[in-house]
């Protein structure tokens, strides 16, 4: 295993360590989080302040935050950025096969260096050429001016000099083809930050003894963070689902179309992965089908939902879950099954795990196909204008004509209508998803 860690590091503009601790503490006041009133419990938030007053940088290193940032570190940085009117620069390592640089300045993210760029989905914004010397000319340009004047250079300090030397130092590292932390540290050193404060973590200075300038902050969630009462409802098109095949995990997954041999009378497991980034959604159907002549018999199903990045579960506490048996109908609606919204700037996932128990009590094959359905919403819903019912949440995507003989007998609108009133009597009509038939026992 590699390294991983995440940190925040914020540019001194002036103050000290003990002064910018307030500010912090301020920050994260707007979060949600301040000093506990009592003696804090097990789950209260620690953070560590590392930087002596004369060190560039003052290091932030968050216990909730520590190896993946939630989105917490980026509201940070574009919120301490603006107050201080400096740069926040966010470090992330994971698993030391990739890696995060994202520049933050007054209170916008301005530039960001990513392991893989073509692969990046967390919406970051990228500069290039010019365009990036010239920024990160702009966001250190009163520390490089104060250095050269303290150093004694002779001459007056030239941006246009100070420009070159950023396009050549930049250059030199966009062309480095080295490992992720190596290439992390590279980042981390144009910038004059110490590559071993990107590689720490929350967990390394616990073990430690306090050094000079070290300050630890104990905070609790007190509210909602300032500002996000009331999110606005992302629309439904921004949620993104797709299938994941693990062979190593679901090796019948492979022998697909082929039959995966189960003794008969022996009950099997079979799993199914599917992630989900972008808006979240509330209410889910699950409808399992089943093609085949030979009895198969389902025990229970299991639908839970987990953290996940770059491949990986993240925590195994899940986010949400739901156990049971399958109804005879093969469909399974749970309207409080809630997946979260993805931080837009942050390459995070869920992963919604499917794992389904069945029993075959005589030789023979049968297939498995998982189809899934998300709940819709409308924000321009309507009540039935015949029954006066009130509008529903869900909606189906078949035809006009579907949706019309779904309708309770009174509550069709004419031909004429463009779009049919959404009437809760109306059975909820699953939508064609995501397929997999790439189980089968036999």
């Amino acid at each position: 295993m590699g390294t991983t860690a995440t940190s925040l590091h914020i540019l001194r503009s002036s103050g000290n360590t003990a002064s910018l601790s307030g500010e912090i503490e301020k920050v994260y006041r707007r979060l949600g989080y301040a000093r506990p009133k009592k003696p804090a419990g097990i789950s209260a938030k620690q953070v560590i302040l590392v930087g002596r007053d004369d060190d560039d940088f003052l290091s932030i290193y968050d216990s909730d935050n520590d190896q993946i940032d939630t989105g917490e570190l980026k509201d940070l940085a574009v919120q301490l950025s603006k107050r201080l009117a400096s740069v926040a620069i966010l470090t992330s390592i994971y698993d030391g096969d990739t890696f995060e640089f994202v520049l933050f300045h007054k209170g916008k993210q301005v530039d960001a260096a990513v392991s893989d760029p073509g692969s990046h989905q967390g919406g970051l914004k990228f500069l290039a050429g010019k365009r990036r010397a010239q920024a990160w000319l702009d966001m250190f340009y009163i520390r490089d001016l104060i250095r050269a004047r303290g150093a004694g250079a002779p001459g007056a300090f030239s941006q246009r000099h100070a420009l070159e030397r950023w396009q050549d130092e930049l250059k030199k590292v966009e062309a480095s083809e080295s490992l992720a932390e190596n290439e992390l540290a590279e980042w981390c050193e144009v910038v004059g930050l110490d590559p071993d404060r990107a590689f720490g973590n929350y967990g390394d200075f616990t073990r430690r003894a306090a050094a000079d300038g070290q300050i630890m902050l104990t905070l609790e969630r007190t509210g909602t963070p300032a500002g996000k009462a009331n999110p606005p409802a992302a629309p439904d098109g921004a949620v993104a689902l797709k299938y994941l095949v693990s062979e190593d995990d679901c090796p019948y997954h492979g022998f697909f179309p082929a039959p995966w041999p189960v003794p008969p009378g022996a009950t099997a497991r079979y799993r199914w992965y599917v992630a989900s980034s972008g808006a979240g959604f509330t209410g889910l159907t699950l409808r399992l089908e089943i093609e085949g002549t030979a009895p198969l018999r389902v025990e229970g199903i299991g639908l839970s939902v987990y953290r996940f990045y770059n491949g990986q579960v993240t925590s195994m506490t899940p986010v949400a879950e739901r156990a049971g048996p399958l109804p005879a109908e093969g469909v399974v609606e749970i309207a409080d099954f809630t997946v979260p919204t993805v931080e837009p700037q942050t390459r995070r996932q869920f992963l919604l795990q499917l794992d389904v128990n069945v029993r075959m009590p005589e030789a023979g094959e049968a297939t498995l196909i998982p189809c899934w359905r998300r709940w819709r919403r409308r924000s321009n819903r309507q009540a039935c204008r015949r029954c006066g019912s009130p509008p529903s949440s869900r909606v189906g995507s078949r035809s006009s004509a579907a949706r019309k003989s779904r309708m309770p007998a009174g509550c069709r609108r004419s031909s004429d209508s463009t779009r049919p009133p959404f009437c809760p009597r109306r059975r909820s009509c699953p939508m064609t998803g995501i397929r997999a038939g790439t189980g089968r026992a036999s």
